[in-house]
């Protein structure tokens, strides 16, 4: 069994290194990849300490980069790239923004929602350690009359509405972070240059257009597989995107999306049902 989609303290995750190679060793992981947001940290870490009675099997490097692709931020998957030049990427390339930039941050998605009809109070942000669109998301909502401008998943769950915002530029509180993160043309170029290979993470979690999305990637080659596994996904888009890759000459992942005790059914390994990958869907490429 293998899981290369996994998170600890070194993102949103809860777990530190140590407690993730222990819960991996208990669960019999063959193969583990930590994918931490935009960070390599977890692997400078694990180079400077003996963890080998922690975890005995195989480790390999990985990271889940955000990025813009066609004005929609999405997240890769990436494994096996050179430490030193991913994480000087990571250090430069996902800084974490200062007041002026947030404020602009709050004025696009304000101006954005307004336009679009959406009713909110007087414009107020003073950068008090919530995020831009945590204020207009809590904003939002205080006003019942703009439920009937979202889709059900977004009005009614935060983390579908921050996929929205993001991604679908039909959304009415949709802004481009393209000065947030840096465009998926560029970052694939740096991952090309240290021969790392890049997924496409859960794809069936960005809202509407999948496959305008894959088709995307795939012809314009900026990606070189997708997690074809993952605890969210139902057997039938598995299936789907398994049949997929074999199509089109593509590489297979998948993962849990591990992230310790924050969502604790969604288990290493397993996910929340019995995701249980098989070693063997990665042999053409590790």
């Amino acid at each position: 069994m293998i899981d290369l989609h996994t998170h600890t303290t070194y993102s949103d995750g809860t777990w530190s290194v140590k407690k993730l190679l222990t819960e991996a060793e208990k669960s019999n992981i063959e193969l583990l990849s930590i994918t931490d947001h935009n960070s390599v940290k977890a692997y400078y870490e694990i180079q400077e300490n003996d963890y080998s009675e922690l975890f005995s099997n195989r480790i390999i490097k990985g990271v889940e980069l955000n990025v813009i692709a066609n004005g929609s931020s999405i997240e890769l998957l990436v494994y096996d790239y050179d430490l030193d030049t991913m994480n000087e990427w990571c250090l430069s390339r996902y800084k974490k923004p200062d007041k002026k930039e947030l404020l602009r941050e709050y004025n696009e998605l304000y101006d954005s929602s307004i336009k679009n009809g959406i009713v909110l109070s007087e414009r107020h942000y003073d950068s008090s350690g919530l995020f831009p669109i945590d204020v207009i998301y809590q904003d939002i909502k205080n006003h019942p009359e703009n439920e009937s401008k979202y889709p059900s998943d977004a009005w009614n769950n935060y983390s579908s509405f921050i996929r929205y915002f993001a991604y679908d530029p039909d959304f009415p509180t949709y802004v481009n972070l393209l000065g947030l993160f840096p465009s998926i043309e560029e970052t694939v170029k740096m991952i090309r240059n240290t021969k790392g290979k890049i997924f496409i993470a859960h794809i069936y979690k960005y809202p509407n257009r999948h496959n305008e999305l894959l088709e995307y990637l795939v012809s314009n080659k900026l990606i070189d597989g997708i997690e074809v596994y993952h605890s969210y996904f139902i057997k039938e888009q598995m299936d789907y995107l398994y049949n997929y890759c074999k199509t089109n000459g593509l590489l297979i992942s998948g993962g849990s999306d591990c992230h310790g005790e924050k969502k604790l059914t969604r288990r290493i390994g397993v996910g929340y049902n019995n995701l249980n990958i098989d070693k063997s869907v990665v042999n053409d490429w590790i």
